[in-house]
């Protein structure tokens, strides 16, 4: 497995990663990933912010996940961890641990913390989190315009 930084012609692949994941869930909703505007368009997205990128893990030539840090508006020195997907046949393999150790890795190279948003239902991931640090909060820090999130969490980023 490898990871690397998204490149124009992964979009198609990493927008139906995300959507047959959120499908498989139950998450094909308004106030998901799923609707977000910028889903079929990542590459361009995340090259145009600042101190934002979003990587893609493969298997051969394959494709099968990828997740995101993106400056998170209007709360200093703070990113959001932003959709991180794999492939079903490739999820419970320790796999995600190493798209976070390394999206987080870079996160702190500009930001002093971490946020994200996700759900009670999605369990694994939840503990995932934890397993990083990830602390819940009573409300979420800002509008993001995932709605259906019902679960925020943040974690302090230790530069040293």
């Amino acid at each position: 497995m490898r990871i690397r930084k998204i490149e124009p012609h992964d979009n198609p692949e990493v927008a139906k990663i995300i959507r047959t994941s959120l499908e498989e869930l139950g998450f094909n909703q308004p106030g998901t990933a799923y609707f977000d505007p910028q889903l079929d368009y990542l590459f361009e997205y995340y090259q145009n912010r600042k101190h934002s990128q979003y990587w893609v893990m493969l298997k051969g030539k394959e494709i099968i996940g990828g997740i995101g840090i993106d400056t998170l508006n209007d709360v200093p020195e703070t990113c959001e961890l932003q959709k991180l997907y794999l492939k079903k046949e490739f999820q419970g393999q320790g796999l995600s641990k190493k798209l976070m150790t390394y999206a987080l890795s870079y996160a702190k190279e500009y930001y002093l913390s971490c946020y994200l948003e996700t759900h009670t239902e999605l369990e694994a991931a939840h503990k995932l989190y934890e397993q990083f640090g990830f602390k819940q909060l009573e409300q979420p820090l800002v509008d993001t315009s995932h709605g259906s999130m019902n679960l925020w969490m943040v974690k302090r980023l230790d530069r040293f």
